[in-house]
Formats: structure tokens, sequence, C-alpha cells
């Protein structure tokens, strides 16, 4: 009977049914990590065999596309910086081979001129050590420079420098101002003039196209009203003072001598004085666009001229093309700044 009911409750009881089977994953391979990389990466047979030189090397197993590209422009930036320099060394090399070669052409040797500095542009200077205290020493140096060789349209400077003995025990070398040499040449100017000159002034030699040569001073003033206004009023006795320095004069341009009083008077000079008076007037001409005046004597003869270059430059000679060579210079200096 107990048997019976033990099969019985065996046959009631439900059996457990049987588990699942699982599938077995397969072993992973190498072939089978390319693949997969290769499905989600999208990467090329190169990736791969330049992850495959790293991986061998201990480094990554695989690399991206961008770490390549990445190496490759480096790469390819230093190749051609390095073209760049070879290219560059063959170039100045090849120009220092053509340079010290006879088919170079001969370089431009300019005239460099001593180290003073010159209101206007010259082609050489002289220096002239003087005495301002000895004018007619100081004259016989100057007029000696006139008789000394000049190549045409050139300008000489020459340049006055004197010894300052201030310091016995350091003696100085300087050069004369305006009003030193107004002073030694008793150059009796308006005392308008005289204050609005400054200390910079130049005398020259000019020698024209003839090579004819001729003196002639700059100078410079920093109130172009009362500069102006003064050589108006120096023009009275102006030809007297420099008929000696700036063309030379015969006995045919002169009068009797007289005594003249200065219609302005001047720290340089009494307000009575003697002067030999030339016979002639001052007349306007213009030259490169210049006003000149002009002092022409009785016969027609120009004994001297003056011209205001610009509002800080005189020029007083006694050749006109002297006046459109100095525009000329002045010009290319201008356009060439």
């Amino acid at each position: 009977m107990e048997e019976n009911k033990d099969s019985q409750q065996a046959q009631q009881t439900p059996q457990p049914e049987n588990p699942p089977i699982q599938p077995l994953k397969p072993l992973r391979t190498y072939e089978g990590d390319v693949a997969n990389i290769l499905a989600k990466r999208n990467t090329s047979a190169v990736t791969i065999a330049l992850a495959e030189s790293k991986r061998s090397k201990g480094g990554e197993i695989l690399g991206n596309r961008d770490d390549l590209d990445s190496s490759q422009t480096g790469k390819k930036i230093i190749i051609i910086v390095i073209s760049l320099l070879i290219v560059a060394a063959g170039i100045f090399g090849a120009y220092y081979l053509y340079s010290i070669s006879p088919l170079a052409p001969s370089p431009v040797v300019q005239k460099i001129v001593q180290g003073y500095s010159s209101v206007i542009p010259v082609d050489s200077q002289t220096v002239i050590k003087v005495d301002p205290t000895a004018p007619n020493d100081m004259r016989d140096k100057i007029a000696a420079e006139i008789t000394k060789n000049q190549a045409p349209n050139t300008i000489r400077e020459l340049v006055l420098v004197t010894t300052d003995n201030t310091n016995p025990k350091n003696p100085v070398t300087r050069r004369i101002q305006t009003q030193d040499i107004a002073t030694a040449m008793s150059i009796s100017m308006p005392d308008i003039l005289y204050r609005s000159l400054t200390p910079s002034w130049l005398l020259g030699i000019y020698a024209n196209a003839y090579g004819q040569k001729s003196f002639f001073v700059v100078a410079t003033n920093n109130f172009f009203q009362n500069a102006f206004a003064g050589m108006l009023q120096w023009e009275n006795i102006m030809a007297d003072d420099l008929k000696s320095y700036l063309v030379p004069v015969t006995i045919n341009d002169i009068t009797n001598t007289q005594t003249i009083v200065p219609t302005a008077t001047s720290t340089m000079a009494p307000a009575t004085s003697i002067y030999t008076t030339l016979r002639g007037q001052f007349v306007d001409k213009i030259i490169k666009n210049k006003d000149i005046r002009e002092f022409v004597a009785s016969n027609g003869k120009i004994i001297f001229l003056y011209s205001f270059l610009d509002n800080t430059r005189i020029v007083f000679a006694s050749d006109e093309s002297l006046i459109a060579e100095i525009m000329t210079r002045l010009e290319k200096q201008a356009n060439m700044r």
C-alpha cells in the first residue's frame, strides 16, 4: 500500500525541466580581434600593419588614423623646411660666387665727406683752422681755397674751425658759428636780422658747368618774419658789406668813398660807418620758382644776389646757376626721405 502511495505521489509531483544549454563562446584569437576592430572602427590594412609593428615592440596593439596622419604631417613639414634651407643656401652661394667673379659689376663708391653736418647737400668738405681774432689771416686762407682744382657742377664746403683754449689743459676744436664769422668779418647787419640767425651756416665754393668758381654763403634763421624784414633793411648797405667776399669788384663798379648812416642800428657796427659804395641797384628775378634779389651794377653785371631757399635758409651768392643747383639738390634730398 505504501509503495502504491509513493508511486502515486511521485506521479503527481511535477518533475523539473532540464535547464537550457548555453552555447560555448568561441576562443579569442588574434584574427578574431582583428576582425572585430575592422568591423567597429573601419581600420585599414595599413593601420593594422602599423599596430602589429607597435605590438611586436611592446607598444600599443592598434593605432587610429589620426595618429598616422599627424605623424605623416610632421614629417612633411620637416622635409619642406629642410628643402627651403637647402634652396636658400644654394641661392646665397650662387650670389656670392657671382659677386666675386669678373662678371659682377663694379660697386658704386659714394664719396663720403667729413663728419660735419651741412645745411645743404654738398660734394665735399675742406676743414680750415682759423683764428677769428685775426680776420686778415682768415680772409687769406679762405681766398686761397678758390685757386684749388674743382670739378664742374660741384659744391665744396669750407668748414671753419678754431681752437677753444678756455681750458688750457684740454683745448677743444670747435666749429665757428654764424655770429662769430659776422663779427670777425665786420658785417653790419640790422639787429632784427642778427637776432633771428641760428649758429648753423655754410661757406662754400661753387664750380658751375663751365668750371667758373665763386664763393657763396647759406645762413639759417628761426624767425622768418624778422629775417625777411631785416634783409630788406640791410639792402641799403648790404652791397658794401658783401662785395669783398662774394665776387671780385673792379674800380669801375665803385663810387668815391663816402660816409653813410645805416637805416637800422646794429650790434655789429657803430651808427655811422665809412663804406666804399657800389654803383647799382636791387632788381627782382625768379629762378626755379624762387624770388631772387639781385644787386646789379650800372654796367649790368651781377655783383651778388640773395634768396630765401625756404623759411629757414638764406643764400648769398654771385652766380645765378647756383640757385638752380641748390634747389635741385634739396628736391632730390626730400625725395630720398
